[in-house]
């Protein structure tokens, strides 16, 4: 079921329900951060990558895109908060 928007409201009044607020800038930065580094310990955990003679050995292809995908998560989160996120700093 679609829902319509009423003339003269805009979209972001209905981006989140009443009486919540979305994610502030700092706490999506946190969260693609600590998603990346929990990805990066399980595979580790659950040895989707081993290291050997000094190289990373993947279990197949699957344990390769989401080593890769939890390292960008991470960076990405890192980003984020540097340039996107405003200065507290008064």
């Amino acid at each position: 079921m679609r829902t319509r928007l009423r003339r003269g409201r805009s979209a972001r009044e209905y981006s989140t329900p009443a009486g919540t607020r979305g994610m502030t800038c700092e706490q999506i930065a946190l969260a693609l951060s600590a998603l990346g580094a929990v990805l990066v310990g399980v595979i580790l955990t659950v040895e989707g990558v081993t290291v050997r003679r000094g190289r990373l050995h993947f279990r197949n292809i699957r344990w390769r895109v989401a080593w890769r995908a939890a390292w960008v998560s991470f960076f990405l989160g890192i980003v984020v908060a540097g340039f996107f996120c405003g200065s507290q700093v008064s």
